[in-house]
Protein backbone atom coordinates (compact mmCIF):
# COMPACT_ATOMS: atom_id res chain seq x y z
CA UNK A 1 0.00 0.00 0.00
CA UNK A 2 1.16 3.39 -0.36
CA UNK A 3 0.82 6.27 2.09
CA UNK A 4 -2.77 7.23 0.78
CA UNK A 5 -3.71 4.03 1.39
CA UNK A 6 -3.89 2.99 -2.43
CA UNK A 7 -3.17 -0.63 -3.14
CA UNK A 8 -0.15 -1.69 -5.03
CA UNK A 9 -0.57 -5.51 -4.68
CA UNK A 10 -2.74 -8.36 -3.41
CA UNK A 11 -2.19 -11.78 -3.09
CA UNK A 12 -4.28 -14.68 -3.94
CA UNK A 13 -5.29 -15.19 -0.40
CA UNK A 14 -6.12 -11.25 0.00
CA UNK A 15 -7.75 -11.32 -2.62
CA UNK A 16 -9.97 -14.50 -2.00
CA UNK A 17 -10.60 -13.01 2.01
CA UNK A 18 -11.22 -9.61 0.80
CA UNK A 19 -12.76 -9.33 -3.19
CA UNK A 20 -13.88 -5.75 -2.69
CA UNK A 21 -10.77 -4.84 -0.99
CA UNK A 22 -8.73 -3.10 -4.05
CA UNK A 23 -12.10 -1.11 -5.06
CA UNK A 24 -12.50 0.32 -1.74
CA UNK A 25 -9.18 0.37 -0.78
CA UNK A 26 -8.54 2.75 2.16
CA UNK A 27 -12.75 2.83 3.21
CA UNK A 28 -12.78 -1.25 3.49
CA UNK A 29 -13.03 -2.42 7.00
CA UNK A 30 -9.64 -4.37 6.87
CA UNK A 31 -7.90 -0.71 6.64
CA UNK A 32 -10.00 0.61 9.08
CA UNK A 33 -8.11 4.46 10.19
CA UNK A 34 -5.86 4.00 7.60
CA UNK A 35 -4.38 7.66 8.07
CA UNK A 36 -4.18 7.08 11.94
CA UNK A 37 -2.63 3.82 11.35
CA UNK A 38 0.24 5.83 9.15
CA UNK A 39 0.48 8.45 11.85
CA UNK A 40 1.05 5.83 14.62
CA UNK A 41 3.71 3.92 12.33
CA UNK A 42 5.65 7.16 11.59
CA UNK A 43 5.96 7.96 15.67
CA UNK A 44 7.64 4.65 16.28
CA UNK A 45 10.54 3.85 15.96
CA UNK A 46 10.01 0.26 14.73
CA UNK A 47 7.89 1.56 12.14
CA UNK A 48 5.45 -1.45 12.40
CA UNK A 49 1.80 -1.58 14.03
CA UNK A 50 0.51 -5.11 15.32
CA UNK A 51 -3.76 -5.21 16.03
CA UNK A 52 -6.77 -6.94 16.13
CA UNK A 53 -9.48 -5.75 13.74
CA UNK A 54 -12.65 -6.86 13.22
CA UNK A 55 -14.37 -7.25 9.59
CA UNK A 56 -17.89 -8.55 9.41
CA UNK A 57 -17.95 -11.89 11.12
CA UNK A 58 -14.05 -12.78 11.15
CA UNK A 59 -11.24 -11.01 13.25
CA UNK A 60 -7.95 -10.52 11.81
CA UNK A 61 -4.45 -10.19 13.42
CA UNK A 62 -3.20 -7.85 11.28
CA UNK A 63 0.94 -6.45 11.20
CA UNK A 64 1.53 -3.47 9.05
CA UNK A 65 4.85 -2.44 8.16
CA UNK A 66 6.60 0.40 6.74
CA UNK A 67 9.43 -0.44 4.19
CA UNK A 68 11.43 2.49 3.71
CA UNK A 69 13.20 1.27 0.49
CA UNK A 70 9.90 1.48 -1.61
CA UNK A 71 7.85 4.40 0.30
CA UNK A 72 4.83 1.71 0.97
CA UNK A 73 3.20 -0.58 3.67
CA UNK A 74 3.32 -4.39 4.04
CA UNK A 75 0.00 -5.50 5.73
CA UNK A 76 -0.32 -9.03 6.84
CA UNK A 77 -3.31 -10.19 7.75
CA UNK A 78 -3.98 -14.09 9.27
CA UNK A 79 -7.54 -15.19 10.69
CA UNK A 80 -8.10 -15.64 14.54
CA UNK A 81 -11.81 -15.72 14.56
CA UNK A 82 -11.75 -19.44 15.82
CA UNK A 83 -8.88 -18.10 18.39
CA UNK A 84 -11.06 -14.91 19.46
CA UNK A 85 -14.02 -17.48 20.13
CA UNK A 86 -12.12 -19.61 22.29
CA UNK A 87 -10.74 -16.79 24.15
CA UNK A 88 -14.73 -15.03 24.77
CA UNK A 89 -16.04 -18.53 25.61
CA UNK A 90 -13.07 -19.06 28.20
CA UNK A 91 -13.71 -15.55 29.78
CA UNK A 92 -17.08 -16.57 30.20
CA UNK A 93 -16.63 -19.37 31.68
CA UNK A 94 -14.06 -17.54 34.27
CA UNK A 95 -16.30 -14.90 34.95
CA UNK A 96 -19.60 -17.94 35.56
CA UNK A 97 -16.59 -19.88 37.83
CA UNK A 98 -15.50 -16.33 39.65
CA UNK A 99 -19.04 -15.88 40.13
CA UNK A 100 -20.04 -19.48 41.82
CA UNK A 101 -16.67 -19.08 44.08
CA UNK A 102 -17.39 -15.66 45.43
CA UNK A 103 -20.92 -16.59 46.07
CA UNK A 104 -20.29 -19.57 47.59
CA UNK A 105 -20.95 -20.45 51.05
CA UNK A 106 -18.33 -22.43 51.58
CA UNK A 107 -15.21 -20.70 52.37
CA UNK A 108 -12.62 -20.83 49.63
CA UNK A 109 -9.22 -20.13 48.99
CA UNK A 110 -5.81 -20.51 46.67
CA UNK A 111 -2.23 -20.43 47.93
CA UNK A 112 1.25 -20.72 45.87
CA UNK A 113 3.69 -23.47 46.18
CA UNK A 114 5.09 -21.48 49.43
CA UNK A 115 1.45 -21.35 51.11
CA UNK A 116 0.84 -18.08 50.46
CA UNK A 117 -2.70 -17.03 50.51
CA UNK A 118 -3.52 -15.89 46.51
CA UNK A 119 -7.30 -15.37 46.91
CA UNK A 120 -10.21 -15.87 49.34
CA UNK A 121 -13.84 -15.20 49.28
CA UNK A 122 -15.86 -13.62 51.44
CA UNK A 123 -17.52 -16.71 53.05
CA UNK A 124 -14.00 -17.65 54.26
CA UNK A 125 -13.10 -14.07 55.63
CA UNK A 126 -15.94 -14.48 57.46
CA UNK A 127 -15.45 -18.02 58.38
CA UNK A 128 -11.72 -17.27 59.83
CA UNK A 129 -12.20 -13.64 60.92
CA UNK A 130 -9.97 -12.23 59.27
CA UNK A 131 -10.33 -9.35 56.39
CA UNK A 132 -9.41 -10.24 52.87
CA UNK A 133 -6.79 -7.87 53.02
CA UNK A 134 -4.98 -9.38 56.08
CA UNK A 135 -5.49 -12.77 54.86
CA UNK A 136 -3.81 -11.89 51.40
CA UNK A 137 -1.05 -11.09 53.71
CA UNK A 138 -0.73 -14.25 55.34
CA UNK A 139 0.74 -17.88 55.11
CA UNK A 140 -1.50 -20.93 55.61
CA UNK A 141 0.96 -21.61 58.41
CA UNK A 142 0.04 -18.24 59.93
CA UNK A 143 -3.79 -19.33 60.08
CA UNK A 144 -3.61 -23.48 60.54
CA UNK A 145 -3.71 -24.67 63.96
CA UNK A 146 -1.40 -27.41 64.92
CA UNK A 147 -2.71 -29.78 67.36
CA UNK A 148 -1.27 -32.66 69.25
CA UNK A 149 -2.23 -36.06 68.74
CA UNK A 150 -3.94 -36.51 71.85
CA UNK A 151 -6.28 -33.33 71.07
CA UNK A 152 -7.31 -34.61 67.62
CA UNK A 153 -8.24 -37.87 69.20
CA UNK A 154 -10.35 -35.66 71.50
CA UNK A 155 -12.42 -33.85 68.42
CA UNK A 156 -12.44 -37.43 66.44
Amino acid sequence: LETSGKIVYLNLAAKDAFPDLALNGPKHPFLLEWKNLVETIKNQDNQSVTREINVGQNWYLQSVIYVPSTNHYHIYGRNITERRKVEDALKESEESNRLIIETALDGVWTNDLSGRLLYVNDAYCQMIGYTREELLTMYIHDIEAVEKREDRRAHV
